[in-house]
């Protein structure tokens, strides 16, 4: 995928389990690198709905997750042109696909 020059930063958005949006922005070199993941504790994703981490379903706060890009959504924000935005995939520990990822 070819990157426009102006682009600096990119927005890497995913969605927690109550349908709230979040983002995290990081530098575009970062970006390409092809094996660029961040890894995240699963409680980024629960804090709002779940506060007693005793409920069923709920997931482990201490479970490490990782958040891939589906660079397929890349886009240029029209009204930022030097940011674009990227939606994410979860993954587990293990590198299957989380199953509370909303996605």
């Amino acid at each position: 995928m070819e990157y426009l020059p102006q682009v600096k930063f990119v927005r890497l958005f995913w969605q927690q389990l109550n349908g709230m949006r979040c983002v995290k922005i990081v530098p575009i070199k970062e970006y390409l690198k092809e094996d660029f993941e961040l890894h995240l504790c699963s409680a980024a994703f629960f804090s709002p709905i779940c506060y007693n981490w005793a409920v069923d379903g709920c997931g482990a706060i201490d479970e490490q997750v990782s958040m891939r890009p589906d660079r397929s959504t890349f886009k240029v924000l029209p009204y930022y042109p030097t940011h674009a935005s990227v939606i994410c995939n979860i993954f587990d520990d293990e590198g299957k696909p989380w199953k509370y990822c909303p996605r």
